[in-house]
C-alpha cells in the first residue's frame, strides 16, 4: 500500500513507562536520546549607539513629502467654481488632513515600538 511497514518487536528488558490519563488513554515514555552537542561559540553583540546624521538630511527628507501638498487646492478651487458646488473645495484640503494624520499615528506607533523593544532588549540582556 506504501512505504511503511509496520513490524512487531519483543519489549526490550527495561519495560516502558505507562501511565493512564484521566480520559482513558495510556500515556508512555519512550526513552530520549540525547541532543547533538552544540560547541561554544563567542558572539559580540552590536553596540545600540546610534551613528551621528548630517542635520541637512533629515531636514531634506521631512520636507520632501509636503511639497505636492498644496497641488490640490487650485483644481478643488476650479472645480467649485465650475460645477458651483462648494463641497469640492474638500477635496482640496482633504490630502493634507490625511498627510497629517498618516505622520501623526506613524510617528505614536514608531515611538511606542522603538520604546517596547529598547525595554525587551535591556531585560533581555542585562
Amino acid at each position: 500500500m506504501g512505504d511503511d511497514r509496520l513490524r512487531w518487536v519483543p519489549l526490550p528488558p527495561a519495560r516502558l513507562r505507562t501511565t493512564r490519563a484521566r480520559d482513558g488513554r495510556i500515556d508512555f515514555d519512550r526513552a530520549v536520546s540525547p541532543g547533538p552537542a552544540v560547541p561554544a561559540a563567542r558572539i559580540t553583540m552590536p553596540s545600540n549607539k546610534v551613528p551621528e546624521r548630517n542635520i541637512a538630511v533629515p531636514l531634506h527628507s521631512s520636507l520632501l513629502p509636503l511639497l505636492p501638498l498644496p497641488l490640490p487646492l487650485p483644481f478643488s478651487g476650479a472645480m467649485a467654481i465650475l460645477l458651483q458646488s462648494p463641497y469640492f473645495r474638500l477635496f482640496g484640503i482633504l490630502p493634507p488632513i490625511t498627510f497629517f494624520a498618516t505622520r501623526r499615528v506613524e510617528g505614536s506607533s514608531a515611538e511606542r515600538k522603538s520604546a517596547s523593544s529598547t525595554s525587551v532588549n535591556a531585560t533581555r540582556w542585562s
